[in-house]
C-alpha cells in the first residue's frame, strides 16, 4: 500500500492516536446503531427506499449534529490519475537477481 501511495504522491494521514481511533469508531458505532434502529422503525426494507430516507433529510440532520470544521479552509483536491498511472501504482513489485549459477531467481521485494 505503500509504495502504491508514494508513486501517486499520495502522502496518507493515519489515525496513531486513540483519539482519532475512538472518533472513527464512534462514528460507525453511531451509523450503526442510529441509523439501522431509524430505518426499522420507519419501515424501509430495501436499498432504494434506505437510499430515499438518506436524501430526506437523514444525511442533513447527522452533518449538522456530527461534522466539523476542517482544520484548513484550502481545498486539496486534485484530478484522479490517469489509468496508465493507476495501473503503474498497482503493479506487483518484483525482482531479479543471478545466482551463482547461469540462472535468474525472480524474488519478491
Amino acid at each position: 500500500m505503500g509504495a502504491a501511495l508514494e508513486a501517486l504522491a499520495i502522502t496518507p494521514i493515519c489515525a496513531n492516536s486513540p483519539q482519532a481511533k475512538d472518533r472513527v469508531e464512534r462514528l460507525f458505532g453511531t451509523l450503526q446503531d442510529r441509523l439501522v434502529a431509524l430505518l426499522a422503525r420507519d419501515g424501509v426494507a430495501d436499498i432504494q427506499a434506505a437510499n430515499a430516507y438518506l436524501g430526506n433529510g437523514f444525511l442533513e440532520a447527522f452533518n449538522r449534529q456530527f461534522a466539523e470544521a476542517p482544520h484548513s479552509p484550502e481545498r486539496v483536491w486534485r484530478k484522479a490519475p490517469k489509468p496508465a498511472e493507476w495501473n503503474a501504482s498497482s503493479r506487483c513489485a518484483t525482482g531479479r537477481r543471478w545466482a551463482t549459477t547461469t540462472r535468474c531467481d525472480w524474488t519478491a521485494w
